[in-house]
């Protein structure tokens, strides 16, 4: 059978992922894609489709995990900015409490 005479196929393939991101939560992540070719490379056409939609879905996992750990790792440096302020005030009113019980003893 030639070219010509070769029928043409739609071929869609789809890949999905499911992340669990704890508390019960989790994410989902999906690709989808179709092509038309013709039936002889069918085949070879799909797993190229499957490949792309995988790399796609692994890709947008890769990045939503950097942008929670960098998120996370955000938040714990806010944390902690925020408990040496915390400590700076504390030490400050310990301070001034000393002072205090120190003048009225004299």
């Amino acid at each position: 059978m030639t070219k010509k005479e070769q029928k043409l196929v739609e071929i869609t393939r789809r890949f999905s992922y499911k992340l669990n991101v704890g508390n019960y939560e989790s994410r989902d992540f999906f690709c989808a894609q179709k092509a038309e070719c013709l039936e002889s490379e069918a085949d070879e056409m799909s797993q190229r489709l499957h490949d792309f939609c995988r790399r796609q879905v692994i890709k947008d996992v890769t990045a939503y995990l950097r942008e929670k750990q960098q998120q996370q790792q955000s938040n714990a440096y806010d944390l902690a900015k925020r408990g040496s302020i915390m400590a700076k005030q504390l030490d400050n009113e310990h301070v001034e409490q000393a002072n205090g019980a120190y003048e009225n003893e004299q």
